[in-house]
């Protein structure tokens, strides 16, 4: 269950059995998501919810758990030292938590401690054989001129290697020096994150997780409410927690030749919190414990 879109599209294609719901905006009052959600729990009467808490399902949720199901909460990588404001409220009926960093352990009741789910293997990253720069700005909905004007100028100062192509969702969608795609299917996001000399991105948890998994270290700049680029400076709490393990180059206000550098440095392969046991051994159980 997710909002319409290219992800939800992507696994409709793949067989998938998928349902959507109208974006929540709470500001407007919109009560199209409460509806259809309301409705979807009534009609599927689930016996097991698992959820990783996006805003957009709480509803259907807390309908389904209304109506006699069991809720598995799996919180977000991204959340580091606070909890999602989903997570809050769900906190208080879930039959099951799961929280990726032990730093957010106190922010729940009775937690699972887990290993992050998109980093469980941290690999070197390749000397050789890359080219060009990609940038990727992922499918929020918001946008996000402020990276592409961080990036516009480094191009401009003849600072990053082409050629350069960015993946810019609703942003800007037209630059004299940068190739433009809007979106990208996940073997071309693949093939562009996987290929380039250097990798420039926002601070999402699938993002960053999938760059380092393929031995990337990216240049990161993360959203922030204040610039009205997401609801919330949570991929700040990420930031932090990454560049401190050595896996991402933090950016602020301009892309330099010394973070550039600095890409190359970081280049070790290992786990990440490696005692922790993995999050699908841990849902596997409690789904298990669950349906008995």
């Amino acid at each position: 269950m997710t909002v319409p879109g290219p992800r939800a599209e992507t696994l409709r294609a793949s067989g998938e059995t998928v349902f959507t719901l109208p974006p929540f905006d709470q500001r407007n009052r919109d009560l199209r998501n409460i509806r259809r959600s309301i409705g979807l729990a009534r009609a599927l009467r689930p016996r097991i919810v698992l959820t990783s808490g996006a805003g957009v399902v709480l509803t259907f949720v807390a309908a389904s758990r209304a109506l006699g199901a069991k809720v598995v909460f799996a919180e977000t990588m991204a959340r580091v030292t606070s909890p999602s404001a989903t997570g809050r409220v769900v906190n208080r009926f879930a039959d099951s938590r799961l929280v990726q960093w032990p730093d957010l352990a106190p922010a729940y009741t009775n937690p699972h401690v887990c290993r992050p789910m998109l980093l469980p293997h941290v690999v070197p990253a390749p000397s050789t054989g890359r080219v060009g720069t990609f940038l990727s700005v992922g499918t929020h909905t918001q946008p996000f001129p402020r990276l592409l004007g961080m990036v516009e100028d480094a191009v401009a100062r003849g600072l990053l290697p082409r050629p350069i192509v960015a993946q810019l969702g609703v942003s800007k969608t037209e630059s004299q020096e940068i190739e433009v795609r809007p979106w990208l299917d996940r073997a071309q996001f693949q093939r562009e994150l996987s290929g380039a000399e250097l990798v420039i991105g926002h601070c999402g948890a699938g993002f960053v997780g999938a760059a380092i998994s393929v031995g990337q270290r990216p240049m990161i700049l993360p959203r922030l409410a204040t610039h009205h680029e997401h609801v919330d400076d949570h991929q700040l709490q990420l930031l932090h927690k990454l560049a401190e393990l050595r896996l991402v180059v933090a950016l602020d206000e301009r892309i330099t030749e010394a973070e550039i550098s600095r890409t190359a440095e970081l280049a070790s392969g290992r786990k990440v919190a490696a005692g922790a046991p993995e999050v699908g051994a841990v849902l596997a159980a409690e789904l298990r414990r669950l349906a008995a």
